[in-house]
């Protein structure tokens, strides 16, 4: 993963190499490295690496159409060559700095992407952003903590970089600093918010300092609170209420993302997730914002809310609107529908809880996702390589729907033998309907089978499993489900095409704990301490286990 030298490091200090960079972490430091955190980097280099030249790209094709309308309107004739933005650079010098990286006269310095770093610590992330990705002008590097931006100062000149052109440090309020930067020409490309916690508090600024077409990356290490362990805390921070579940991991991530869309379309914006992953303790989502009041006017749309039987894994996910014809043709919006459900259960006849709203629109970007992978491939330094290509390619295969089913969750309602993956699998393709993975666990799969036909499933399997006779004893909600007739010609012959591609492969799909207590560490102490009082009253001081300055 990460390489730890001694030889070099000036006394009283570590020397690691990550990547690209080497880094000096004072001895007996609260700004500590977690090796844990090397996947998480690895993947945002990947990430952003491939979304600064789309973004590049895109941004040189609207300055020839907008040089293209300059021309028309002045009567200007020009064949429209490559030459055409250095040509007219100096007449319109706006425009000309919005060059691709093919295009002539493009220079990384005054052409390419910058980046805010907004809780750097270290320092070393901004440190391999500029080292790594070659379309990088410069990173602004800010830390609340006068101690830490001291360490990034220190790391910054230790890799020889500028600090007034390359890496800047800046010590400062997170947020200031990014409402400070809303207005058009001083917006930010990339953001990164890697916080201790949640990233809640932040988002608001983000959204309105990020460039249209940008890119926002977001870490949360509140995976209790973002999974039903805290509701009160989750509905204060997140505007949403959790409900306990199987998939719960996925849920927290829709969580973050509907509320990064409220926020977003308060300012007449709308976000594309490029990736979103459950990964160890945290959630990490890679989103495009981009302007437009229409696109933010639908965001309903894409939002939905969340019903959960208390006993089985039924649920639903209804989007809070949608749009019809309208009676003089075009698109009308309107309120959501309630799901067809009653108080209770059809199929334990146990009540539901309600909880949301959350995201209900696509996690990924699957050709973003591809390019990904064949980025990580072709570049092959990666330290995590074989497992960012493992999850990247699982993520790639997940059917768009909303939350995931567990084999072993759903056997165990009914006390049954567990199902093996591939029969259950073959069952759900047999039966003509779509299954895949979930990049969330190995237990999950994702289907648009109606629920009455994954309990058949159940059924089929139990009949020639059958269960033992104390579980089939008076009127319990397993017994409910079991008496129910079979509706739906089941059969477990293998079907090769319901299996996962990844399974195939020698992929790491799912990652093993790589050491003994691995883990985030604790928070670094003597930063921002007020917030410690804050935490023990919302009853997660004691849970969460996260970083702050981790790196």
């Amino acid at each position: 993963m990460s390489e730890r030298k001694e030889k070099g490091a000036p006394e009283g200090f570590v020397k690691i190499k990550e990547g690209q960079a080497e880094i000096l972490f004072p001895e007996n430091d609260e700004v500590f490295y977690n090796p844990v955190q090397v996947f998480n980097r690895d993947l945002s280099t990947c990430v952003i690496s491939v979304f600064a030249k789309k973004f590049l790209q895109e941004r040189s094709q609207r300055a020839r159409k907008k040089l293209q309308l300059r021309w028309k309107e002045e009567g200007i004739e020009d064949d429209f060559s490559d030459e055409s933005l250095e040509k007219f650079a100096e007449k319109y010098p706006h425009i000309a700095r919005m060059r691709g990286v093919n295009d002539k006269g493009y220079s990384r310095d005054e052409h390419g992407i910058n980046i805010l770093e907004a809780l750097a610590a270290s320092g070393l992330r901004s440190i391999r952003y500029y080292k790594e990705i070659d379309t990088v002008s410069h990173v602004i590097c800010n830390d609340f903590s006068e101690e830490a931006v001291k360490n990034i100062q220190r790391n910054v000149e230790f890799n020889h970089l500028d600090t007034s052109t390359q890496v800047k440090p800046n010590h400062g309020d997170a947020t200031l600093l990014m409402y400070q930067h809303r207005s058009f020409d001083d917006r930010y490309d990339v953001i990164d918010l890697d916080p201790y916690g949640t990233a809640a508090p932040f988002l608001d600024g983000a959204l309105q300092s990020v460039r249209n077409g940008g890119l926002l990356c977001i870490t949360c290490t509140d995976m209790a609170v973002l999974c039903g362990a805290h509701g009160d805390t989750c509905f204060a921070k997140y505007g949403a209420m959790p409900v306990k579940a199987q998939h719960c991991h996925e849920m927290g991530v829709r969580i973050l993302l509907g509320l990064t869309s409220t926020i977003a379309s308060r300012y007449g914006r709308s976000i594309q997730p490029l990736i979103s992953c459950s990964i160890d303790f945290y959630t990490r989502v890679f989103v495009r914002v981009h302007d437009g009041a229409a696109k933010a006017k639908l965001s309903a749309t894409k939002m939905a809310h969340y019903y959960q039987c208390t006993f089985c894994q039924n649920h639903y996910t209804p989007p809070m609107g949608r749009q019809r014809e309208g009676k003089r043709g075009g698109k009308k919006f309107v309120p959501g529908q309630a799901p067809p459900i009653s108080q209770h259960c059809s199929n334990c006849n146990r009540v539901f809880q309600m909880g949301g709203p959350l995201w209900g629109g696509p996690l990924h970007d699957r050709e973003f996702i591809g390019e990904c992978i064949e980025y990580a491939k072709e570049r092959g330094d990666f330290a995590t390589e074989k497992r960012m290509v493992g999850m990247l390619s699982t993520c790639k295969e997940e059917l768009e729907l909303p939350l995931y089913y567990t084999i072993n969750g759903l056997c165990g309602v009914v006390h049954c033998s567990s199902i093996p993956h591939e029969k259950f699998r073959s069952a759900l393709g047999n039966a003509g309907y779509e299954v895949s993975p979930t990049h969330c666990t190995p237990q999950g799969i994702k289907t648009n089978a109606p629920q009455h036909v994954i309990w058949d499933i159940i059924r089929t399997w139990v009949k020639e499993h059958p269960v033992s006779s104390r579980v089939l004893e008076g009127n319990s909600p397993s017994v409910q489900i079991l008496s129910k007739d079979i509706t739906t010609e089941i059969d477990f012959t293998f079907n090769k095409d319901a299996q996962p591609k990844t399974s195939l492969t020698s992929l790491t799909r799912y990652q093993m704990n790589p050491t003994k207590n691995w883990g985030p560490k604790s928070r670094a102490k003597g930063k921002r301490e007020h917030n410690d009082s804050e935490e023990a009253n919302d009853g997660t001081a004691t849970k969460k286990k996260g970083k702050d300055n981790e790196q």
